[in-house]
C-alpha cells in the first residue's frame, strides 16, 4: 500500500523534524530520508505507528 502523496510529504517533513540532529547520508538523491548513521552505537528516531480502519 502507498500512502496518498500528500500523507507522504507531511509524514516525510514530520519524520524529518524529528531526525535534525543526525547526518543525512550522501549521495542518495532518491531516499532523502537516509542517514549516515556510521560510528553512532544507537539512535532516537520518532516512532511511526500506522493505524489500519476496517473495511
Amino acid at each position: 500500500m502507498r500512502l496518498p502523496a500528500e500523507a507522504y510529504e507531511w509524514l516525510r517533513e514530520t519524520f524529518k523534524k524529528g531526525t535534525r540532529a543526525l547526518p543525512v547520508a550522501e549521495g542518495v538523491a532518491l531516499f532523502d530520508t537516509c542517514y549516515d548513521l556510521s560510528g553512532r552505537e544507537s539512535v532516537d528516531v520518532p516512532t511511526i505507528i500506522r493505524i489500519k480502519e476496517e473495511e
